[in-house]
C-alpha cells in the first residue's frame, strides 16, 4: 500500500466517481478493485473511490518488490488529508501487506 495526500501532483478535490476526496478513501485500479468495494487492512479499511497512475501502473510494486508476487501485487493508495498523515501511516505500515476486498454481495450483507 501507498499512501497520497490531498494536493499531492495536482491530486483532484473530487474522486474517480466523483465524491469528495477524503479520509478513509483509497485509489486502486477499477479494472482489478470496483469502485465502492471495501478494502480491508491491518488497522483500518477504506472505500475505493479514486483512481490514479500510482494504482494502475503499480509502480511502487515495480520498484520496491523482493519478489515476483510483489513486483505483481495490487497497489492500492490509500488517500489523507495532509502530507504529515500520509508520511506518518506510511513509516509506520509495511509496503507489502494483506488486504482484504469485500464483494458486493459481503457488502450488503449477504452471502
Amino acid at each position: 500500500m501507498t499512501a497520497y495526500w490531498r494536493g499531492e501532483g495536482g491530486s483532484a478535490k473530487a474522486a474517480a466517481t466523483g465524491a469528495a476526496l477524503r479520509e478513509g478513501h483509497c485509489a486502486v485500479d477499477p479494472k482489478k478493485v470496483p469502485y465502492g468495494r471495501k478494502v480491508t487492512f491491518g488497522d483500518g479499511e477504506c472505500t475505493a473511490t479514486h483512481t490514479g497512475p500510482a494504482a494502475t501502473k503499480r509502480k511502487a510494486a515495480r520498484a520496491s518488490g523482493r519478489t515476483a508476487d510483489e513486483r505483481n501485487a495490487i497497489v492500492i493508495d490509500r488517500f489523507f488529508d495532509s502530507k504529515q498523515k500520509a508520511a506518518a501511516w506510511t513509516k509506520s505500515h509495511p509496503k507489502f501487506m494483506n488486504v482484504r476486498i469485500r464483494t458486493a454481495d459481503a457488502q450488503q450483507g449477504t452471502k
